[in-house]
């Protein structure tokens, strides 16, 4: 288990880590992302990001240069808590990250939910915005909470019910998997010992204003606390209760009030955003920039590290990550997304002069399609051209470095398999359909007396050989086609495929057997046997004894006679 940091006072953070934090591109030159389809579970990114000497940026950041000077006994290096990129909240494994050619830890993700809610402060601050202090442990719990048994109760819930009596009761009843999450959470709890559904409808409605201002500004789904807060406040209770010993203003009954107050300050934070006036252009600016910044928070996560780099030398970020593959932008897509085949990555594209992602498959038997998609983080078609594109087979490929840009996008590439493959199942599948159609021509024909069909083209019927002639080479071929795939995501793209072709196999075989079983197919390919008859008797003639004349034994014999 991941050993958390004792909690911070918001006073301590360091002023450096939040400049750097609300402008990324001034100490940034490149990122470059590289991602690898390996499977269709998995993705393998490394993402480098290229840093200015910070000796050239403190002279633009006063925050970074008093942190320069508060080191200065040490010339060449300094100590800093970093921003190093940004991750979706979905299960990473295998993160390792290299700072200036070491190797560092992240710190716990509760410590940057506090920075980066610090981060929104200063944001608010900047759009003239006030900032109360009661918001602080509710937006930290909101940017990080335990997903793990909301997101199954979720799950547990939209799955197709296995039972028409699980359905029937389901169609009744009617449940909402967010307050069964809260009463299960809150029963018997000291923090909330009057939890009922009069209390629960009156945050939901609070949750949902929440929700619709979120959606104008970034994606939601059923884990994203941002767009339902509801769901995060049992972690945000059992915050409060290691603080220490939870009072009256701090217990259930204040919710529907903190709610409140998070709706005003978003209410008017868009109100801000909204100003037209030029008198107010970089408020305005800034109140963008912290909707888009807390909406965002719902689906990602930025990594801090504290590292030591050089402070008069450019040093390079290295992150290297395995995260889930998904068949729609969202999580958890569901069945729905069973027999999808474009692949949705989220790639953070604005947190450096310039941006490079790339996007390859290593499989063979998998090419990348082109008619790809590029959105922004409300699935909005991103209309201004970037400064690269190119989409091969092999590889997808985008450079951007014009101002402003989207800061996170979301690219949707449909995979394919390769023509040869393709045309191969496509072929099969021909194949298949036209030999069940031979097999059941031949085989309901029928015959009159004198062998001929009802159909007139098929002038012997349907023997055993016959239908061996249409059995075999289709499963000969089917058999390749059929076999277990060692690649995941080619196993995928040929889903849809061969199921449809397993059922032409099934209907070809069903229809041999129940045709060998009612006697329209011949064991024996041989022609009817004719009916035996009697011989015809010639007419004796009468002779001189009234007996039959001897036949003449040779040619002297009849011209003597």
């Amino acid at each position: 288990m991941e050993k958390k940091t004792p909690k911070r006072n918001l006073a301590r953070i360091e002023r450096a880590t939040l400049a750097l934090l609300a402008d990324l591109p001034a100490w940034r030159i490149r990122a470059v992302e590289r991602v690898e389809l390996s499977s269709a579970l998995w993705s393998e990114r490394e993402r480098d990001i290229h840093v200015i000497p910070l000796n050239e940026v403190a002279r633009e950041v006063p925050d970074l240069y008093r942190a320069l000077w508060d080191q200065r006994s040490n010339a060449s290096e300094v100590t800093l808590t970093l921003p190093l990129t940004d991750l979706p909240a979905v299960p990473i494994i295998d993160l390792h990250i290299k700072v200036a050619n070491n190797y560092v830890y992240r710190l716990p993700m509760d410590d940057s939910a506090r920075i980066q809610t610090a981060h929104i402060r200063n944001l608010a601050e900047q759009a003239g915005l006030t900032f109360d202090p009661a918001l602080t442990d509710l937006i930290t719990a909101l940017f990080y909470y335990p997903s793990k048994n909301y997101g199954e109760l979720w799950k547990s819930h939209h799955e197709p019910p296995r039972s028409w009596l699980k359905k029937l009761k389901k169609i009744a009843t009617d449940p909402d998997p967010t307050y069964e999450y809260l009463k299960s959470r809150f029963d018997g709890n000291k923090c909330m010992p009057h939890f009922s559904r009069r209390v629960y409808n009156e945050w939901k409605m609070n949750s949902e204003s929440i929700s619709e201002l979120v959606e104008n500004f970034a994606l939601i789904d059923h884990l994203s606390a941002t767009g339902s807060p509801l769901i995060a406040l049992p972690h945000y209770f059992d915050e409060l209760q290691k603080a220490g010993p939870l009072t009256p203003s701090t217990k259930g009954a204040n919710v529907t009030e903190l709610l409140g107050k998070l709706h005003s300050f978003l209410c008017g934070a868009k109100s801000a955003a909204d100003d037209e006036r030029p008198c107010v252009a970089e408020q305005a600016e800034a109140a963008k920039r912290l909707l888009y910044t807390y909406s965002s928070y719902g689906l990602q996560w930025t990594v801090f590290a504290k590292c030591t780099v050089p402070k008069d030398k450019p040093f390079t970020i290295t992150i290297k990550e395995k995260r889930p593959v998904y068949f729609a932008p969202y999580r958890d897509g569901g069945p729905s997304t069973y027999l999808q085949n474009k692949v949705w990555k989220m790639v953070s594209f604005g947190d450096a002069k310039t941006n490079h992602i790339s996007i390859h498959t290593e499989d063979n038997a998998v090419r990348l399609g082109a008619h790809y998609q590029v959105t922004d983080q409300k699935l909005e078609q991103i209309q201004t051209p970037a400064d690269e594109e190119q989409s091969t087979p092999e590889l997808y490929l985008r450079h951007d470095s014009t101002e402003p840009r989207t800061s996170h996008i979301f690219i949707g590439i449909p995979l394919k398999l390769t023509r040869l493959t393709s045309c191969w199942l496509w072929l099969t599948i021909i194949v298949a359909g036209y030999g069940i159609i031979l097999l059941l021509l031949r085989g309901m024909a029928e015959y009159d007396e004198a062998g001929n069909n009802s159909y007139g083209v098929f002038r012997h019927g349907l023997s055993a050989g016959d239908a061996a002639i249409f059995l075999i080479p289709v499963a000969f071929a089917a058999s390749f086609l059929l076999t277990k795939d060692t690649s995941t995501l080619n196993s995928r793209l040929r889903r849809k495929r061969q199921a449809f072709l397993l059922g032409e196999i099934a209907v070809l075989l069903i229809m041999a057997f129940a045709f060998f079983t009612v006697h329209h197919i011949k064991t024996v390919d041989s022609p009817p046997k004719p009916t035996k008859t009697a011989p015809r008797r010639v007419p004796d003639t009468p002779g001189v004894h009234g007996s039959v004349r001897p036949r003449p034994d040779s040619l002297g014999e009849r011209v003597g006679g």
